[in-house]
């Protein structure tokens, strides 16, 4: 990736035009669709019935559940449901649509439900495609909507994720994406809207409202008109006008009213559910104060459960402890806790947390310096994206799905010898390595070419 990152950010003037056959508008459905049919193709043709299994055979069971009783006793009944109810709204449509699913192909109702858990997904990549070349194509032109899209849409990362393990990060990552560009667009309710609709999928991406908060109190209560005005349009005009021009306002009532709307859309989607159960007994008979309280319980539950140093990553932790991760990937063991004191009295916790900190700000400003350069690069008459790049996606692509199947491969190939190094007992080591060299060998020769935005990429 890190060669690609590069070669987006220097593009020659002079590029090959779009085949005038096709508009840029045209363009863009010819990669959604391409798009949208790999991640098909991988879920249903190439890959059927795969993905990682324990999750997906989790949302069947809470499709069911929900389809079955609906959401008033759902968290009481459902064992270890730990996802907050937002997401659960979807997993409820998707219960009801396994029975007549199921009948139509002649299969279980559940079999008919789990058919369709890739499709949230799925969907939601294709929206954030959608809402990528919006929002590029407005800053920065056609070219960079279309190069926009494509990235997301081939980064081999988006379509191993939805539809081949079937997991659900698409539909958070559209909300936060969505809340982030409101945000920009001086948008200030709708965007904490959807920062807390986001958090009530996963717990995770309440990273959204570490952004959207603080800039909403700077925008509307420390600094008082240096916020964005949104483009209202005629029909949010008229709104507006009757609203007595709020939708312009930019003094401390809009930090009130963002506040107030985001708090009500949450209250909105739990208060069908029976969460308050999770509360703890002296508040779980409140109204609204249970609920949110259940929703506290249910994210510190969830937290709890995996409070291990890596459980399926191999990342440098999969390297620390008396039995790292490493060791026992091929015969077995007890994972470590993220209790372990690796340093100066500092859990291995405390210490990942302050690293996850570092990464987001050197990302944050990575993110900055790009969009810089590609101000710049139009700025000078340059444009923002060459043709070359969708070979490189292409190539990337082939590359991951080569990737896949070979290292399914090896991993059977290895679990059947016994002895030497290159054996089941060092799997975790030789996978480790395998992951791990190439970017270390592509680090040490572009800083031997002194690249060292590529070494920083890679």
């Amino acid at each position: 990736m890190g060669p690609i990152f590069v070669k987006v950010m220097n593009m020659p003037t002079a590029m090959t035009p779009l085949p005038r056959r096709l508009s840029i508008a045209g363009w863009f459905v010819v990669i959604l669709v391409a798009g949208v049919a790999l991640r098909l193709a991988l879920a249903y043709v190439v890959f059927p019935s795969q993905g990682f299994a324990s999750d997906l055979e989790q949302f069947r069971s809470w499709s069911v559940s929900l389809a079955q009783s609906g959401p008033g006793s759902f968290y009481h009944n459902t064992t270890g449901a730990n996802y907050p109810p937002g997401y659960m709204y979807v997993l409820w449509a998707l219960g009801d649509l396994g029975g007549p699913i199921g009948s139509l192909l002649g299969i279980s109702a559940a079999s008919g439900t789990l058919l369709l858990l890739k499709l949230p997904a799925i969907a939601a990549d294709a929206a954030i495609a959608v809402l990528l070349y919006h929002v590029a194509t407005s800053w920065f032109g056609g070219r960079a909507g279309l190069m926009a899209a494509a990235l997301y849409l081939f980064v081999p990362v988006t379509w191993y994720d939805s539809a081949l393990w079937g997991q659900v990060d698409a539909v958070g990552s559209l909300l936060m994406l969505a809340a982030l560009v409101a945000l920009v667009d001086g948008w200030s309710e709708p965007a904490t809207v959807l920062a807390v609709l986001s958090v009530l999928v996963k717990p995770q991406d309440a990273v959204c409202l570490v952004v959207v908060v603080p800039v909403l109190v700077r925008r509307h209560l420390l600094r008082v008109g240096t916020g964005p005005q949104p483009d209202l349009g005629a029909r949010m005009a008229a709104v507006n006008s009757r609203l007595g021009d709020l939708l312009r306002d930019q003094g401390p009532i809009r930090l009130g009213t963002s506040l107030a709307l985001g708090a009500l859309a949450g209250i909105a989607l739990l208060v069908p559910f029976d969460i308050e159960s999770l509360a703890p007994a002296s508040l779980s008979n409140l109204p609204v104060i249970g609920q949110v309280a259940g929703l506290i319980s249910l994210f510190g539950s969830a937290a709890g459960q995996f409070d291990v140093l890596s459980a399926n990553a191999f990342n440098g932790w999969a390297l620390v402890g008396p039995d790292p991760l490493s060791s026992i990937a091929g015969s077995g063991g007890t994972w470590t806790s993220d209790s372990l004191t690796v340093i100066a009295g500092i859990t291995a916790v405390q210490l990942g947390a302050g690293l996850l900190v570092l990464v987001g700000l050197f990302l944050f400003w990575q993110l900055f310096h790009v969009v810089e350069v590609l101000k710049s690069n139009l700025r000078q008459g340059k444009s923002a994206f060459g043709w070359m790049l969708p070979v490189d996606l292409a190539l990337l692509a082939v590359g991951a799905y080569g990737i896949y199947l070979s290292t399914n491969w090896l991993v059977a190939w290895v679990s059947n010898i016994h002895t030497g190094f290159v054996s089941v007992k060092h799997l975790g080591w030789l996978s480790g390595w395998l992951m791990v060299l190439p970017n270390a060998v592509l680090a040490f020769y572009y800083g031997w070419r002194k690249k060292p935005e590529v070494v920083y990429t890679s």
